[in-house]
């Protein structure tokens, strides 16, 4: 398991608002660093699947909203929020689409990193 101080420096580069995440875990660095994991190996990993359809998209994009929020990360939420607007409104959305793979992307990508190099 990756400790605190080896994933809090990384996220902050990544605009995460570490304090607000850890306080929306009861103040639990253990619990927000395993959910960090999680978002890394079963949420970011499903983005080539699930943002294929309108329907797994707006699905996906509801759970990247509310779990990204939680964890402190506004920039990939507000995207997947303003995706599943569109998609509900059944607006164009494959710009929205493509903003938000390109933002999980770069967040994949530098966890996969931290998360490789232990």
């Amino acid at each position: 398991m990756i400790t605190s101080a080896e994933l809090f420096p990384l996220l902050e580069t990544l605009n995460f608002d570490v304090k607000a995440g850890v306080s929306l875990c009861g103040n639990d660095d253990a619990f927000y660093c395993e959910l960090i994991e999680e978002l890394h190996a079963n949420v970011l990993s499903r983005r080539h699947h699930a943002l294929v359809s309108p329907v797994e998209t707006m699905e996906y994009a509801h759970l990247l909203k509310g779990t990204l929020q939680t964890l402190g990360e506004t920039s990939a939420s507000l995207k997947a929020r303003d995706l599943e607007k569109a998609l509900r409104d059944s607006a164009p959305h494959d710009q929205l689409a493509d903003a938000l793979r390109v933002e999980l992307d770069r967040l994949d990508s530098a966890l996969e990193q931290l998360f490789l190099s232990r």
